[in-house]
């Protein structure tokens, strides 16, 4: 069925295969400094060199083939080289006298100044950086195993909302998004001796932004001491080289064993179809060895897995052996992550399938085969449209290298990839789309005009790979509308405290205006929860995906009974080989059948039991999604976090754990970064409250009675206005502070049916270039928690989380604001100069004389939050009707026209399951 001719570029020869054996690597164990004993690495016979190199020139690129050790082996050398002593003096002088030979090697920096006073003294830091907060987690928790000390000690880590580090710690591993936010407030960085950017390949946004930083930072009189090391598996050398002015490139061989890669003869149908039946070859006719497989996503595995399960079952006795099935992807709880790298019991085989979060961050030894379907869910944003798309799109052909490089660490392997070999050759591009050039930038542009370098303009930073100006303008309209930037483009003090805040722009403007509003509490506690994975599961899924990860002896049943049917597998086999105990294993299989009916009846008795009780999880008064998560978070709140409750209410324990880590931490944040006296009283509030949560953790009675305790007048408030009848009024503020933070994500229901138009459309990003707005849709997944009028009509004004397109424009997490609050808001969309934004000035264009004709633009949202409710509802009335509900456009009384007969069928539908 497939080829068998490997590429020559991607085999390794019998040379280097006998070299490697020869020097050791994969045979030969080494023993660490605390003791644990690991196979010698590529990367151990080049440490003399790596030490030099990084000692002698102030960047260097290192490209280590996957295997050959360098992300959890690097900082460890650079640990024993002395780069973590207290004054850095022995490296400093070391490298005082080899940096001045840079140049001629190729180098580019500066000999090594001695460290300065501050420094001296002070423990310094190795810091290494990864694109995913899983293998920041994971790979410092394997070194400091390999150092014998606890983590959060010597080694530690820091990722969003988490950290594990102390005043010991030299060594340390982050995400590159913790790293950028270290930046930002000490941009001299000036605990670190080294910096390690691990996986730069991955081209992740905050790695492009540091590129720019460090290059500045490493050639500047600031630092000459700092040493930047950039690593990846596959790179483009050339082109990291040049952009940091010709610095130096080592490669270190990684594959220890040969690996052959088969192509698919024909292009698959379907190419789920196609893996799972390829995995089921690989297991019933390839000898020993673990499968690592690739897809999209979690549904994908999930679906991926019961077909697996339900094939292996039906398969005749002895036809193939035991397998244990297990799923990797990111949002997979650590515990279960973990598992993937548990040997499997002896004569089981272990198929992982994973997302690309397996090709470069984490290594599992034991893989010998890998099924490589050739695609990946990537997340693209549309600056012109505004929205996401979430798009199943081929791998580059660095991607496909790195996949095939999981096979092959422990012995030869093999790749089976579904898909031709022209289609790699030909269609698929050399290497990945860097994510600065399809992201959302907003958070890139705040940071770089939060750091008041001179002569800023954000059009024209020195990116590795520039992003397209439509993304760049896109932002800088996005910040101006959130207040964080002024007409001019200088950055405001709204937009300052937003740049210390690890949210987007949306959600930091919201806190700040609930600061205002007086709701802070309740926003915190939203912009937690939308921090979180999925929280509400749906009972099948949720039995169906538990079942089949929780056992690790067999292969796994949708109905939670895998490890008893493994059990009845091995029995029939061995009735066939002992042939007349068969009456003995009858029996022990009618008792195994006995157990596996009542656990069937159980699992239906508890699905319908939490059908039941999702009829008691809070519907947000019809406000939105936004009130369902804070209602959410302060019922499970007033429970004592009770996890019992979540379980009986199919709410993922995982995600409400971290969104109360989330909120305790944001809590923290925001008392940073509050300003005023009634600001700081507020959050001292909070604070302490969050500190007697750490406190108390540890005595649940406690606990609970200070959680009832906790903001009982306002509870007491919000249940009075319930009562009668008042309910809008008890979110009014927390609904305002939405609106302000969310202001150009405002949404108008269409006159006749529930379609609705985006109404940041129309907005000059310069004097010649406009974008029209979007009609969209409610995703069915955020219209329970709204309700519909007689007409059978939703809300006329919302604002909204996300905008995703996926076979059409549908936006989440929604929440209903007023026309009275929205209409302030709405000259601010409009008419915006983004030259002038970006910092170029004003543009030449008609209609741009730098004076701001509506005082509206220049006031940000203080029109929303300074005034009182009756006030905004008299001044805003007559303009509100006469910008938003007058005049429309020919092309929207087109689509009006044209929507007419839609729109009634979709009335008559709408009333009538209203009605049910």
């Amino acid at each position: 069925m497939r080829a068998t001719e490997r590429p020559p570029d991607e085999m390794v020869g019998e040379e280097e295969m006998a070299t490697n054996t020869a020097g050791g690597a994969g045979v030969v164990e080494r023993e660490c400094e605390g003791g644990l004993r690991r196979p010698a690495l590529p990367i151990d016979k080049y440490e003399e060199d790596i030490v030099r190199a990084v000692k002698a020139h102030p960047v260097m690129v290192i490209v280590g083939e996957t295997g050959s050790g360098k992300t959890t082996q690097l900082s460890q050398m650079l640990y024993r080289a002395g780069w973590t002593k207290e004054t850095a003096g022995e490296a400093a002088g070391e490298a005082a006298g080899e940096a001045g030979k840079s140049r001629e090697a190729g180098g580019t920096g500066k000999a090594m100044a001695p460290p300065s006073s501050k420094q001296q003294g002070c423990r310094r830091v190795v810091g290494v950086t990864q694109p995913r907060r899983v293998a920041a987690v994971s790979v410092s928790r394997r070194v400091a195993e390999e150092m014998g000390v606890e983590l959060g000690q010597e080694v530690g880590y820091a990722v969003r909302f988490e950290e594990r580090c102390s005043s010991r710690t030299v060594i340390k591993y982050m995400t590159d998004g913790t790293l950028l936010r270290e930046y930002l407030s000490d941009p001299s960085l000036s605990q670190y001796s080294v910096i390690v950017l691990d996986e730069a390949h991955e081209r992740s946004l905050n790695t492009d932004l540091l590129f720019g930083l460090l290059k500045q930072l490493v050639v500047s009189a600031v630092r000459p001491d700092l040493r930047l090391v950039i690593t990846s598996a596959t790179l483009d050398v050339g082109k990291f080289s040049r952009f940091f002015n010709g610095c130096p490139v080592m490669s270190i061989p990684g594959n220890l064993f040969p690996v052959d890669v088969l192509y698919s003869t024909d292009r698959p149908s379907n190419l789920v179809e196609s893996a799972v039946q390829t995995i089921l070859d690989i297991h019933c006719e390839e000898g020993e060895g673990d499968v690592l497989a690739f897809f999209t996503g979690q549904e994908e595995i999930e679906r991926v897995a019961w077909m697996l399960e339900k094939r292996i079952r039906a398969m005749k006795e002895g036809e193939c052996g035991e397998v244990v099935i297990l799923p990797l992807y990111a949002s997979l709880p650590p515990a279960m992550q973990a598992r993937v790298f548990v040997k499997p019991p002896s004569g089981s085989r272990r198929i992982i399938l994973a997302t690309n979060v397996a090709e470069t961050s984490l290594t599992v030894d034991g893989i010998v085969f890998v099924v490589d379907p050739g695609q990946v869910k990537q997340k693209q944003y549309d600056p012109t449209a505004g929205m996401d798309l979430l798009r199943v799109v081929a791998i580059s052909q660095v991607q496909a290298k790195q996949r095939s490089g999981r096979a092959g660490r422990t012995r030869p392997g093999k790749c089976f990839r579904l898909y031709q070999r022209p289609v790699f050759e030909r269609e698929m591009a050399k290497s990945t789309v860097p994510e600065i050039q399809r992201t959302s930038l907003s958070g890139v542009v705040l940071c770089l005009k939060s750091l008041d370098l001179p002569n800023l303009d954000v059009l024209t930073f020195d990116f590795l790979d520039k992003p397209s100006r439509e993304s760049v303008e896109d932002a800088l309209y996005q910040l101006y509308v959130a207040d964080a930037i002024d007409k001019e483009g200088r950055i405001t003090p709204l937009g300052r405290r937003m740049v210390h805040l690890p949210l987007d722009a949306c959600l930091g403007r919201t806190l700040l205006a609930a600061e205002e509003l007086h709701c802070l509490e309740e926003a915190i506690t939203v912009a937690a929860m939308l921090s979180c994975d999925k929280i509400l599961v749906s009972p099948t899924t949720s039995s169906s995906s538990s079942s089949w990860s929780s056992s690790s002896l067999s292969s796994l049943g949708r109905d939670g009974d895998g490890e008893e049917d493994g059990r009845r597998r091995r029995r029939r086999r061995w009735r066939g080989a002992r042939g007349m105990s068969g009456q003995v294993i009858d029996e022990e299989e009618g008792r195994w059948l006995h157990v596996q009916q009542q656990k069937q009846q159980q699992d239906k008795q508890q699905d319908k039991q939490q059908q039941e009780s999702r009829f008691l999880l809070p519907d947000g008064e019809g406000f939105g999604d936004h009130i369902v998560l804070l209602q959410l978070y302060e019922a499970w709140e007033e429970t004592g976090y009770d996890l019992q409750w979540c379980r009986d209410r199919g709410l993922q324990i995982r995600a409400l754990n971290f969104a109360r880590n989330v909120r305790r931490q944001l809590v923290h944040m925001m008392k940073g970064v509050s300003e005023s006296s009634h600001d700081r009283q507020q959050i001292h509030g909070l604070s302490s409250s969050a500190a007697d949560e750490r406190s108390s953790s540890d005595d649940d009675g406690r606990e609970v009675e200070r959680v009832k305790k906790k903001s009982s007048s306002r509870r007491r408030r919000e249940k009075s206005l319930h009562d009668s009848g008042r309910r809008y009024y008890g979110f009014q503020d927390l609904r305002k502070a939405l609106c302000v933070g969310f202001a150009s994500r405002i949404a108008r229901r269409m006159p006749r049916h529930n379609g609705y138009k985006t109404m940041a459309g129309e907005r000059g990003k310069s004097s010649s270039s406009s974008s029209s707005s979007h009609l969209v849709e409610i995703h069915p997944s955020s219209t329970a928690a709204l309700r519909f009028d007689e007409d059978g009509l939703l809300p006329e004004w919302i604002i909204y989380h996300s905008l995703v397109a996926v076979n059409r424009a549908f936006v989440r997490q929604i929440c209903v604001v007023e026309e009275s609050w929205v209409a302030p808001l709405l000259p601010k969309l409009r008419d915006v100069d983004v030259q002038r934004l970006s910092g170029l000035g004003p543009c030449s264009g008609e209609g741009h004389d730098g004076k701001n004709d509506d005082p509206s633009q220049g006031q940000g949202s203080d029109v929303v939050v300074g005034r009182s409710h009756e006030e905004e509802q008299n001044n805003a009335e007559e303009r509100a009707g006469r910008r938003v509900g007058g005049g429309c456009d020919n092309s929207e009384k087109k689509e009006r026209n044209l929507s007419m007969i839609e729109g009634a069928r979709e009335r008559y539908l709408a009333r009538k399951r209203a009605k049910q």
